[in-house]
């Protein structure tokens, strides 16, 4: 839902963008959360956006 605010301003300005979303846990099947699941995305992320940059 919130990523509507990004991807419109982005279109208006013709600037390509992506959401990236996680879910970590999952009250329907009482899964407990899993702090790593978050860690490894920050690491990919980091590691994406580093790339792009060089």
């Amino acid at each position: 839902m919130e990523s509507i605010g990004v991807y419109t301003v982005c279109s208006k300005f013709n600037i390509p963008c992506v959401g990236i979303r996680i879910i970590s846990n999952n009250e329907l099947l009482n899964e407990m959360l899993d702090k790593s699941k978050a860690t490894k995305l920050q690491e990919l992320l980091f590691n994406l956006i580093l790339f792009k940059a060089l």
